[in-house]
C-alpha cells in the first residue's frame, strides 16, 4: 500500500519527491532506536522511487523552460504563506473544535485525571516534524536548483498539520475515545458544509458580469460564445485556452486559437513556460482548438476577439497588442475563475 501511494503520488508531480523526507526521517529515527533498520520499508521506499523514471522526460523538458517571472522566483515568504493556505479553509472547522474541546474539560476538571494513552512514538512525532517541514524544504531546494517554486507545492505540509493536531487533542484530552470521535465527526460535517457552500457560491457567481474599474453594464452580456461567430476567438491566457477548450460549446472551439510568440514571451514575462509546454499538450490529448503563431495570424486576421485578464504575469498578449498600437474596442467584462476577463474586438493594423 505505501509503495503504490508513493509511486502514484510521483507520477501525480515530480515534487511529491519530498515524501521521502518525513519517511526517511522517521525511518531512521526509528532505526536509531531499536538498534537495526526496516529493510522492508526500504525496500519499499526504493521501489516507490522507481517511478520517477516515467516522468523523466518531463522533468528535462521542465529544463528547458525559463523561470523568470517573479510569480516563480522562490521565496522565504513563501513559508508561511504555504501554511496560511493550508490552514484558512479549515479555520472555522478548527476553531469549533477547540471550543468543544474546552467544553470536554471543563466537564473533565473536578474528574481524576487519568494517565494518558500511547499516543504517537518517538519516531512518529520526527515524521510528523518532517511533513510539517516540507514547505521549508521546498523553497530551500527550488533555490538550490533555480527552479521554480509555487505554494502549492508545498501541500504535503498538511499532514504534519493534520498528524500534530490530532496528537495534541488526544493528550489534551487524555486519549477520550469517545471525544476523538465527536471531534472527527465535527471536522468532517464542518469541512464537507464549507466545501458546499463554497460550491454553491461558485455556481451561483457564475453569470453575472464585473463591475470593477467603472465598467457598469446596464444589460446583461451574452455568452461570449455568441459575439461575433464569424471571428477568430483568441484566448490570451494558456490556463483559461485549455479550461475554455474543455466546457466550451463546439462553435467557439472550431474557432479559438492560442497565439505564440516566444520572443514576446519572454521579453515581457520572463518565462516561456507556456511557449514550452502547450505544443506538447496539444499534441498529447484531445484538444480542439487550435495553437498559432503570432505573426502569421495577425497577417491572416487583421481582426479578431481577444478574451482574458489585462493583465496577469505570465500573459503577454495584451501588451504585445497595446505594443503594435493595434484598436481594441472593448465588448464586456466577463468575470471568471482567475477574475475579470476583458473581451475585445481587435484590429491589427
Amino acid at each position: 500500500g505505501l509503495t503504490s501511494a508513493i509511486a502514484c503520488a510521483l507520477f501525480s508531480h515530480a515534487w511529491a519527491i519530498l515524501l521521502f523526507v518525513p519517511f526517511g526521517a522517521g525511518e531512521i529515527a526509528r532505526a536509531y532506536r531499536r538498534r537495526r533498520a526496516d529493510w522492508t520499508l526500504w525496500c519499499c521506499l526504493a521501489v516507490a522511487a522507481t517511478s520517477m523514471a516515467g516522468v523523466l522526460p518531463l522533468l528535462r523538458l521542465a529544463r528547458s523552460v525559463t523561470f523568470g517571472a517573479a510569480l516563480f522566483q522562490p521565496s522565504w515568504r513563501y513559508v508561511p504563506n504555504t501554511y496560511e493556505m493550508l490552514l484558512a479553509p479549515a479555520l472555522w472547522p478548527m476553531l469549533g473544535g477547540m471550543v468543544l474541546a474546552a467544553f470536554w474539560l471543563a466537564r473533565q476538571a473536578h474528574m481524576r485525571p487519568v494517565a494518558v494513552e500511547n499516543g504517537l512514538a518517538e519516531h512518529e512525532y520526527i515524521a510528523a516534524i518532517g511533513f510539517l517541514a516540507i514547505p521549508a524544504v521546498a523553497v530551500m531546494v527550488a533555490g538550490v536548483m533555480h527552479t521554480a517554486f509555487m505554494n502549492r507545492y508545498g501541500v504535503l505540509g498538511v499532514m504534519g498539520i493534520a498528524l500534530t493536531g490530532t496528537s495534541l487533542a488526544h493528550r489534551l484530552t487524555n486519549g477520550d475515545r469517545r471525544f476523538g470521535l465527536r471531534l472527527a465527526c465535527w471536522m468532517m460535517l464542518a469541512m464537507a458544509g464549507q466545501f458546499g457552500y463554497w460550491l454553491y457560491e461558485l455556481m451561483a457567481s457564475d453569470p453575472p458580469p464585473a463591475e470593477q474599474s467603472g465598467l457598469i453594464h446596464a444589460a446583461k452580456l451574452p455568452p461570449i460564445h455568441e459575439v461575433s461567430p464569424e471571428l477568430p476567438f483568441v484566448s490570451s491566457s494558456a490556463l483559461q485556452f485549455l479550461e475554455l477548450d474543455l466546457y466550451s460549446p463546439d462553435s467557439l472551439k472550431s474557432r479559438m486559437f492560442y497565439l505564440m510568440d516566444p520572443e514576446a514571451a519572454m521579453r515581457i514575462t520572463q518565462s516561456n513556460v507556456y511557449e514550452a509546454a502547450l505544443p506538447n499538450v496539444v499534441r498529447l490529448f484531445p484538444v480542439k482548438a487550435k495553437l498559432a503563431r503570432y505573426q502569421e495570424f495577425t497577417k491572416q486576421h487583421p481582426k479578431f476577439l481577444v478574451y482574458g485578464p489585462y493583465f496577469h504575469s505570465l500573459d503577454w498578449l495584451m501588451q504585445k497588442l497595446i505594443e503594435d498600437r493595434a484598436h481594441l474596442r472593448l465588448i464586456g467584462v466577463y468575470r471568471g475563475a482567475y477574475g475579470d476577463n476583458l473581451l475585445l474586438e481587435v484590429t491589427v493594423r
